[in-house]
C-alpha cells in the first residue's frame, strides 16, 4: 500500500541517515538554508554518506548571471556530506576559478558539512564550466546563458543563443564519447544533430538548436515512425569492432535503490529483479549485440515540425552502449507506458521493423520491464512532490509488463494460462510476432515458471456513496490511478462535482477548484466556469456561458493540448458526414470548443420513436461517408484530406487495449480464471484476423458522443481518438453499447434493437462479415465490464454481464 506522501518523505528521511537531511529534502527547509526561495531540481543520495542536490532559484527566468554574487545565482548546487575531503575539494576548485566567495559552508551538529554554491562552482564542474564560458564568449560575447538541465557534478546542458551546449566532468571526445559517436553515426546515414567541441579540453560541446521540439512534447505517430526506422539505422551498426561499452544490466542493484527509499515497495521489486535478471543475461548472452542508443524514449527525439513533417533528429547519446536492440526497443515502450502514447509505441514498433525487421515480443517486454525497474526513481532523483505515487505507479507497469511477458511465453509454447488471475495485457507494443520457441526469453525460466508469480487480491471498491467534508458523495465513476490500492473519482452531491481518490477505505477530495496537475483548471472555475467531468491528473471538462453562446474547455496536463488539436485534424474525414465542434482557442494545457447544438443520442426520452429511428439512420448515413474517405485513391469530399498519414488502429491494438484493462483492474474485480481465459481467447483471434482494408475509425464510438438536430442533423463529439482502423471496429463498438445500454436500464429494448438493426444493415452494405463485428463486440463488451465494474453504482450490472460472456465460451 502507498503511504502518503507525508509519510513516505518521513520514512525516506529515516533511510537517508543523514544529520539534518530533513531540510535537505524539502524545498522549504532547502530555501532556508540557501536564504532564498529556491527549487530542487535533481539529487543524488547516497545513504549515510552525502546528499547532493542542484536547485533553480524561484522567479528566475532560466538564465544565469555571468558575474552576479551567489545572491543573485539562478542556479546552483548543495552537497551535505560526512567526507570532510570532498568538502575542502569543492572549495579548492571554486578557489581555482577565482569564485571562493560563490560558495557558502556550514558544520552541522554531528560530523557533517553543509555547503552550496551557485552553478558556476558546481564541484566536479566548475573548471569545465569555465573552460567552456571563455571558448563561447569568443563567438558569443555577449550571449545569455539559459540552462536547461543540471545534473550535479555530472554535466549541465545550456542555451546560448541558438546553440545548445554540453559540458560534462568527463572527457567528450575519447572514440566512445558522445562526439565520436554522433559522428560515426552521422557517417552511417543516422539522422542525429551535429555536434563539435567547445575548446581544446574536450569536456563540452555544441549542437545547434534544431526543430519544434521532442516527441514527448510533439507526440506524433508519423515521426514515431520515422524516430523507429532512425534508431533501426543505429541498431545496423554491429557491437564488432565498437568503441561503445557493452549495456550490462543489473536489476537487483535497480531494485535496491527502489528499496532504499520506497521501502514499502522492497519486497515486489526484489522479487521482480530476482525473476528479471536471468531473463536479461540471456537475451544479452545470446541476442545479436548492436550499437544501441541506450536511452531510448520520445523525449530522446527532436521533430523538424509540430506536424511530424521534415524529418527527426536522435539526440543525447551520451549513454550509448551495445546490447541486443531489444534494449532501446523496451526503453521506448516503457516511455510510451508511462507517459499514456501507445500510438506512438506501436508506430515506432512499425517503423522499426519496416527496417530492422520484426523484434521478438518476449524479449522486447523483458528489457521494458527493466526500463520500468531502472527508472522507477527518477521521480525521486528529479524532486517530484508525488513522487511516492509515481514511483509506486512505474512499479505497477513493471509487474504488467513481467505478467505480459508470461502470458507471451505461455501462448509462443502452445500452452492455455493456468487459472490463476494473473495474465494480463499483451504487449504495448504489438510487433506482430509472438515469441519463438528458441527465444533466449522465452526460454531462460521453466515453461511453468512466471516471471513474477504474483495473482491479484481484490480491494474493496468504493460504496454507491461515501462521506467526506461532512456530507455524502454519489461515487459516479472511478479509474485505476496507478498507485496500489488506489482509485481515482468523479463525484457528486447537490449539484456539485468533484474529484478525489478512494484509498484505504475512505474519500478524499481534491479541492473544489484546483488539481496539481491540471493547473488550467483553477483560473477557468475562477473566471465562472463549471467542471462538469473531472479524471483527477488526467484531464477535466469545463462549461463556461458567455453572452453569446456556451463553450466547453478541456484541460489537460501541460504540452498535451497538442495531441487533442493533432487529433481533431486527423478527424477531418469524419466531416464528411457529421457536424463537430468547433475549436475556439488553445493553449498547451486548454482547448476550448463550441458548443454543439443537439440531443445527446444517450438519452432515449428526448427523443420520439420516429425521431430514434431517423436519427440512428442518418448517423449511419454520415458514418458511411465518413468511411468512404480512402487513403488510396481521391476522397468523396475534396475539401477533406486523404488520410494516408492517420495513425491505425488494428486487431492487435485492440487486444492490447482489452489486456491492458483488465490487468488495471484485476486487483479490484477479482479477475476471475474464466474472464481471464475469455479476454485473452479473444485477443488471441483478434490477432489472428486477416488483414483488410482500414477506414477512418473514431476509435471509442458509442451513444455519448454522438448529437442530433431535427435540422441539422447527428454531431460528433471526442474526434480526438481518429485513427485509420478495422471496419468492424465502431461498428461493433456501437453493438456493444447497445446491449449494455439495455442492461442498464439507459435504454429500452426496442431503442437498443433500433441500434442493433441500423449497425448491421450497414455492415451489410459495406459487405462486412458479422462474425468480425461479433468479435470487436464481444471486445467491447469484456471492456465494458471492467470499465464499469469499478462503478459502485453498476457493479453487479458489470458482473452479470462477465457471466453471460464468460457462459458463451
Amino acid at each position: 500500500m502507498t503511504p502518503d506522501q507525508h509519510t513516505a518523505d518521513a520514512e525516506r528521511t529515516a533511510l537517508t541517515a543523514l544529520p539534518g537531511v530533513e531540510q535537505v529534502l524539502s524545498d522549504a527547509g532547502l530555501s532556508r538554508i540557501i536564504g532564498r526561495r529556491v527549487q530542487a531540481v535533481h539529487e543524488r543520495v547516497k545513504p549515510g554518506r552525502s546528499i547532493v542536490v542542484s536547485w533553480r532559484a524561484l522567479g528566475a527566468d532560466g538564465t544565469e548571471p555571468l558575474d552576479a554574487p551567489l545572491t543573485e545565482a539562478g542556479h546552483g548546487w548543495l552537497m551535505l556530506t560526512r567526507d570532510q575531503d570532498k568538502a575542502d575539494s569543492a572549495l579548492r576548485r571554486a578557489e581555482r576559478i577565482g569564485r571562493a566567495d560563490h560558495v557558502r559552508v556550514h558544520r552541522w551538529d554531528g560530523d557533517a558539512t553543509v555547503l552550496w554554491g551557485s552553478l558556476w562552482t558546481d564541484p566536479a564542474l566548475a573548471v569545465p564550466l569555465d573552460r567552456a564560458r571563455a571558448a563561447l564568449a569568443e563567438r558569443r560575447p555577449d550571449a545569455a546563458w539559459t540552462v536547461l538541465r543540471h545534473n550535479p557534478r555530472r554535466r549541465v546542458v545550456v542555451r546560448v543563443g541558438d546553440e545548445v551546449v554540453r559540458i560534462h566532468a568527463r572527457r567528450l571526445d575519447e572514440p566512445g564519447g558522445v562526439v565520436a559517436t554522433v559522428a560515426r553515426w552521422a557517417a552511417a546515414g543516422v539522422p542525429v544533430v551535429p555536434l563539435k567541441p567547445v575548446g581544446i579540453k574536450g569536456t563540452a560541446a555544441s549542437s545547434p538548436f534544431w526543430g519544434a521540439g521532442d516527441l514527448q512534447a510533439v507526440p506524433v505517430a508519423s515521426a514515431a515512425a520515422a524516430a523507429g526506422e532512425a534508431v533501426a539505422a543505429v541498431h545496423a551498426l554491429s557491437a564488432g569492432g565498437s568503441p561503445l561499452p557493452p549495456f550490462v544490466p543489473d536489476a537487483p542493484a535497480a531494485a535496491e535503490a527502489i528499496a532504499s527509499s520506497a521501502a514499502w515497495l522492497a519486497d515486489a521489486v526484489r522479487d521482480a529483479a530476482a525473476h528479471l535478471q536471468p531473463l536479461l543475461e540471456a537475451s544479452c548472452a545470446q541476442d545479436p549485440a548492436v550499437e544501441l542508443h541506450g536511452d531510448w524514449s520520445p523525449d530522446q527525439v527532436l521533430s523538424a515540425a509540430a506536424d511530424g513533417t521534415g524529418g527527426v533528429r536522435i539526440i543525447d547519446v551520451d549513454r550509448a552502449r551495445t546490447g541486443p536492440a531489444a534494449v532501446d526497443l523496451g526503453s521506448w515502450n516503457a516511455a510510451c507506458r508511462r507517459e499514456e502514447l501507445p500510438a506512438l509505441a506501436d508506430a515506432h514498433a512499425a517503423g522499426h521493423a519496416r527496417v530492422h525487421g520484426e523484434a521478438d515480443r518476449v524479449t522486447v517486454l523483458a528489457w521494458e520491464a527493466y526500463a520500468h525497474l531502472a527508472a522507477a526513481v527518477d521521480p525521486l532523483r528529479r524532486r517530484h512532490a508525488d513522487w511516492a505515487e509515481q514511483i509506486t505507479g512505474r512499479v505497477v507497469h513493471l509487474r504488467a509488463c513481467l505478467r505480459e511477458l508470461e502470458a507471451a511465453r505461455a501462448f509462443a509454447a502452445g500452452s492455455d494460462r493456468p487459472d490463476d488471475g494473473s495474465a494480463t495485457s499483451a504487449s504495448s507494443a504489438p510487433l506482430g510476432s509472438s515469441a519463438p520457441l528458441g527465444s533466449p526469453v522465452a526460454s531462460a525460466l521453466p515453461a511453468g515458471q512466471s516471471p513474477l508469480p504474483v495473482a491479484p487480491l481484490r480491494t474493496a471498491l468504493p460504496p454507491a456513496e461515501a462521506e467526506a467534508e461532512g456530507r455524502l458523495w454519489a461515487v459516479d465513476r472511478c479509474w485505476p490511478s496507478g498507485a496500489v490500492g488506489e482509485l481515482a473519482v468523479e463525484v457528486s452531491s447537490g449539484g456539485a462535482l468533484r474529484a478525489g481518490h478512494w484509498r484505504d477505505g475512505s474519500l478524499e477530495l481534491l479541492p473544489a477548484d484546483a488539481d496539481s496537475t491540471l493547473k488550467a483548471l483553477a483560473p477557468l472555475v475562477a473566471a465562472g466556469g463549471t467542471v462538469v467531468s473531472w479524471r483527477p491528473r488526467k484531464r477535466a471538462v469545463v462549461r463556461t456561458t458567455g453572452a453569446e453562446a456556451e463553450a466547453f474547455t478541456k484541460v489537460v496536463r501541460a504540452g498535451r493540448a497538442q495531441g487533442i488539436l493533432d487529433g481533431i485534424e486527423r478527424a477531418r474525414a469524419f466531416e464528411a458526414g457529421f457536424r463537430t465542434p468547433q475549436v475556439l482557442d488553445s493553449t498547451e494545457a486548454t482547448v476550448t470548443f463550441a458548443a454543439l447544438p443537439g440531443r445527446s443520442l444517450h438519452h432515449e426520452s428526448a427523443f420520439t420513436a420516429a425521431e430514434w429511428d431517423r436519427a440512428w439512420a442518418e448517423i449511419a448515413e454520415a458514418l458511411a461517408a465518413a468511411r468512404r474517405t480512402r487513403p488510396n485513391g481521391a476522397a468523396e469530399n475534396a475539401g477533406i484530406p486523404a488520410p494516408a498519414a492517420l495513425p491505425v488502429h488494428g486487431p492487435a491494438q485492440e487486444a492490447a487495449v482489452l489486456a491492458d484493462w483488465l490487468e488495471r483492474t484485476a486487483a479490484w474485480t477479482g479477475a476471475q480464471p474464466g474472464f481471464v481465459r475469455a479476454v485473452e481467447k479473444v485477443g488471441q483471434t483478434l490477432r489472428g484476423l486477416p488483414a483488410v482494408g482500414n477506414v477512418p475509425t473514431h476509435r471509442d464510438l458509442h451513444d455519448k458522443q454522438l448529437l442530433w438536430d431535427p435540422e441539422l442533423g447527428p454531431g460528433l463529439l471526442d474526434v480526438d481518438t481518429a485513427c485509420l482502423g478495422d471496419p468492424a471496429l465502431d461498428l461493433g463498438n456501437l453493438r456493444a453499447h447497445a446491449l449494455w445500454r439495455q442492461r442498464q436500464g439507459v435504454w429500452s429494448a426496442a431503442r437498443a434493437d433500433v441500434v442493433r438493426r441500423t449497425v448491421d444493415e450497414l455492415a451489410s452494405a459495406e459487405g462486412l462479415p458479422a462474425p468480425r463485428i461479433g468479435l470487436y463486440e464481444h471486445a467491447t463488451l469484456l471492456r465494458l465490464r471492467c470499465v464499469y465494474a469499478l462503478r459502485p453504482r453498476y457493479a453487479q450490472a458489470a458482473a452479470d454481464l462477465e457471466a453471460e460472456l464468460t457462459g458463451r465460451l
